[in-house]
Formats: C-alpha cells, sequence, structure tokens
C-alpha cells in the first residue's frame, strides 16, 4: 500500500474498517470539553464516536445538502481538537470542488486535527490528491482515511486505513488493540 501511495509504511495504519480509525481518533483527541465540528449531514459514527468519548459535538448547518466549509471553519473555536469532512459525503452523495477543498484543508488551524473520509474518493472524477500533503509533510494535522469495502466491493473484509503524518500514526498504534486486522482481511 505504501508503495502504492508513494508514502513509508510509517504513514499507513490498518483498521477494522473506516470505523475503527475513527474509534482511535476519539482515543487520541476526544474528551470532556473538546469540540469535534461536522457538517449536519454527516457520516452517523462521527456523532456515535464523538458522545462516547464525551465531547461536544458541534454540527454546521448544510448548504444544499453538502458541507459548508466556509462554516465549518468559522465553527472552529479553541475548543475544537477535530473536524470530519467525508469528500464524497455520506449519506448525501454531494462532494465539494478541488480547489474549494484544497483551500480548506490550507486554512484548517495546525492544532486541529482535520479527518478527511476518502471512502468514496475513487468515484470522483479529479479529486483533490491529498495525499501529497501527507508525503510532503506540509500538514501533520491532516487524517486520510480509506476503505476497501466501496470501490473493491469488500466490506465483508472490514479492511479500512488511515494515511497520515508518521507521527500521528504512532499515536493511533498506541490506542489499536493488538490483533485488530483479522487473518482473512
Amino acid at each position: 500500500m505504501a508503495e502504492k501511495l508513494g508514502v513509508q509504511p510509517s504513514n499507513l495504519i490498518l483498521g477494522n474498517g473506516s470505523n475503527e480509525i475513527i474509534e482511535f481518533v476519539g482515543h487520541a483527541y476526544m474528551a470532556p470539553g473538546v469540540d469535534v465540528v461536522v457538517s449536519q449531514y454527516c457520516f452517523a459514527v462521527y456523532p456515535l464516536v464523538t458522545k462516547l468519548f464525551s465531547a461536544t459535538l458541534v454540527s454546521v448547518p448544510a448548504k444544499k445538502l453538502g458541507h459548508d466549509l466556509a462554516a465549518m471553519l468559522a465553527a472552529i473555536t479553541p475548543r475544537t481538537r477535530v473536524v470530519f469532512v467525508a469528500n464524497p459525503n455520506n449519506p448525501t452523495g454531494t462532494a465539494v470542488s478541488s480547489a474549494e477543498l484544497l483551500r480548506f484543508v490550507e486554512q484548517v488551524p495546525a492544532n486541529v486535527l482535520l479527518v478527511m473520509d476518502e471512502a468514496y474518493l475513487e468515484f470522483l472524477d479529479g479529486a483533490a490528491d491529498l495525499v501529497a500533503q501527507i508525503r510532503s509533510g506540509a500538514k501533520p494535522n491532516l487524517l486520510l482515511m480509506r476503505t476497501f469495502s466501496k470501490i473493491y466491493g469488500l466490506a465483508g473484509l472490514r479492511v479500512g486505513y488511515g494515511i497520515a503524518h508518521p507521527d500521528l500514526i504512532a499515536a493511533f498504534e498506541k490506542v489499536r488493540q493488538p490483533f485488530n486486522i483479522n487473518s482473512i482481511a
């Protein structure tokens, strides 16, 4: 995977689906008194994990059923530790342009973890290459989540993966259960 993505193995973590990667974020970043910013119509697991770790969910009203990235940026406060964005979005299927997404990524403060859920990335034409941000080390606060479930039709295997700066991956490795991926997967 590292060779295919042009990253180092230390930039990758595997999870029992992307859901487990989201849980790693919860363990490493969420606690009482911490804000988590999401779009109004977001993947159902983001609010569940936020609640699990007693963090505060900040739901930003959608714009035409999609992410209002400007409003999401405005919702970031000193209490914000995590922002979740799925592009294309699940459950609405909406997507933001590559240019708009790249501007957003650049504007998220360095002390806030930006989790980009790219589970449906392969269904986009001309998707932004956010892996380049990982390769260059430009955004150590960026986590990309992907899965083999959608485009590869392997949902039953439950293999998701995260791509991020090695320090972020190391933090997730500290909270990951041993043997979290089964031998068939």
